[in-house]
Formats: C-alpha cells, sequence, structure tokens
C-alpha cells in the first residue's frame, strides 16, 4: 500500500480519508485496471447527488492542503465560477523511478475563453486542471460525463475528449478561478 508523508508521519489514502469521514467526502478507490471510460461511469454514479465534483488521480497532489475548502468556499459564494483549479505536484515512486514536478499557477479569476488560452499555452495550466473542482449542475448540462459514449461508439483512444469534455466545456460556463 502506497503511503503519503504528512507532517512526518506515514499514511496511506484511504487511512488519511477514513480519518476526516464525513457524508460531504465521498472516497473511492479505483482498481488499477480500470480505463478513463470505466474510471468516469463510476464519477458519474458517485456524484450526481453532489453539487461538487473533483478528481485527483493517486499521483497527483494539491500544493495547498486547504484547496478543496477555499475551492468550494469561492463556488459557494460566487454562482459566475464554473470551476476552480490549484496549483499541482505530479509524482512517481516505484523501485526504479522517484521524482516530483510542480506546477504552479497564478491566483488569478479568469473568464473561461482566457482559462482556454492559458490551457492550451502553458503546461502548469494544462496539469493543474487535474486538481479542478467543478459543480455537479455544469458537468450535466455539458454532458461531460456522456464522454464515455463518444470514446467507444468512435473506438477512440481511452482519455480522449478529456480536456474537451471537462474543462472546455466547462470553462464556457462562467468563470475560472485559478488558486495559485
Amino acid at each position: 500500500t502506497k503511503t503519503d508523508n504528512i507532517n512526518g508521519k506515514f499514511f496511506n489514502t484511504e487511512e488519511v480519508v477514513n480519518y476526516f469521514s464525513s457524508k460531504k467526502i465521498n472516497y473511492s478507490k479505483f482498481n488499477r485496471n480500470l480505463n478513463w471510460s470505466e474510471i468516469f461511469n463510476e464519477y458519474q454514479k458517485n456524484s450526481e447527488n453532489f453539487k461538487y465534483f473533483s478528481f485527483l488521480s493517486d499521483d497527483d497532489i494539491f500544493l495547498k492542503n486547504d484547496t478543496i475548502r477555499d475551492g468550494i468556499k469561492h463556488l459557494e459564494e460566487d454562482n459566475n465560477i464554473s470551476f476552480v483549479l490549484s496549483s499541482s505536484s505530479i509524482f512517481q515512486e516505484d523501485d526504479q523511478v522517484n521524482w516530483e514536478r510542480e506546477f504552479p499557477v497564478d491566483t488569478k479569476l479568469v473568464k473561461g475563453n482566457d482559462y482556454l488560452k492559458l490551457f492550451c499555452k502553458t503546461e502548469a495550466y494544462q496539469h493543474s486542471s487535474t486538481t479542478g473542482i467543478f459543480r455537479i449542475k455544469n458537468f450535466l448540462d455539458t454532458d461531460c460525463f456522456k464522454v464515455n459514449k463518444i470514446i467507444n461508439n468512435n473506438n477512440l483512444q481511452v482519455g480522449y475528449g478529456i480536456d474537451s469534455r471537462v474543462y472546455f466545456r466547462n470553462s464556457l460556463k462562467g468563470n475560472v478561478l485559478l488558486m495559485g
């Protein structure tokens, strides 16, 4: 079981989530053999009854511990924000490789179209999109969860369409708050 060093102590992700047990958090642990299509089906099944949605892979990290709390606070306060992103980090740890890389973003509120430009031009904004906290309503309004059907029906590569279905469509529903 992978462990994370948190304030000098080692925990696995499931232990940490269980420590913060709350009806507000729905934690799902997926088998590594699931493809993106299957994972999105699980996300949809487990998320439609909530207000907000976020997915974070086990190799991605929020650079600030209060990202989820602060992101939801901003979404609650401003209905013109479609989603929030934060600075992030990605890592790989195994028997042969051990590295980590940070992707800092500036703190600012941008129009959806301006976010698309940042996303297309800057690697930090591309990777930090993995820290997105989205409104479920916008996911449903833009058919984001139906990406699986398109992938399967068109024999597209697994993962195809995630950017255009999730980040691009949601950026057109309002502003994007970048929390550096």
